[in-house]
């Protein structure tokens, strides 16, 4: 009976946390390019993607919006999204909305609970990436360069932050799939996660 129980804990587990929300067939395009995506992130931003705290975020908030799993999949995907650069952090509230039926008031409740936990832990190294990926350098006689949103509804100016007068980098897919950057390609285990770095461990307890 505990091995069972085990089992529908690490189920339950792998379909809300957002690295194994999405089960991608190993041999298709998709899981390479997903490989990719992760393979370069820093680690503080990797474990966002697979932490206990990000599973039991997922979980609060389908008991206190009254979400089903398949909508709590959904938020998921938000949180990997942002993460891999695929979702601008000045979209979540949208996403949010559109993706998991919200109405407004909520969907921005959900959201800046989403950025005040998950996010503003890493936000340097988030805001880092997501201005390399979709802020635009200011170009002399055209409009002002977009504005990074910030936790808390204060704004601060992305050139300021960041050096928005970088040119952009080059787009990561243009790595080769089978050398990674930073991580090794080999598919995370779920049976193989520890608490060492605050990560959900559900393997089964010798007796």
């Amino acid at each position: 009976m505990e091995a069972d129980a085990i089992q529908r804990q690490l189920k339950h587990y792998t379909a809300l946390t957002p690295y194994f929300v999405d089960d991608f067939d190993h041999t298709s395009e998709n899981y390479k390019i997903y490989q990719i995506k992760t393979g370069d992130l820093p680690e503080d931003l990797f474990s966002v993607l697979v932490d206990e705290k990000t599973y039991g975020f997922i979980v609060r908030s389908m008991e206190q919006y009254g979400l089903t799993v398949e909508q709590g999949r959904d938020l998921s995907r938000v949180v990997r999204d942002v993460i891999i650069d695929d979702l601008y952090l000045g979209d979540v509230v949208r996403a949010v909305r559109e993706k998991l039926g919200l109405d407004e008031q909520n969907a921005r409740e959900l959201a800046n609970g989403m950025a005040s936990e998950l996010f503003a832990p890493v936000i340097e190294d988030l805001k880092e990436r997501q201005v390399k990926k979709f802020v635009k350098p200011k170009i002399t006689g055209m409009p002002p360069s977009m504005e990074m949103p910030s936790l808390g509804g204060r704004q601060q100016k992305a050139e300021e932050e960041n050096g928005a007068n970088r040119p952009e980098s080059p787009a990561q897919t243009t790595q080769n799939p089978s050398q990674p950057q930073n991580r090794p390609q080999t598919p995370v285990d779920p049976n193989q996660i520890s608490n060492q770095n605050n990560i959900i461990d559900l393997r089964a307890k010798k007796p």
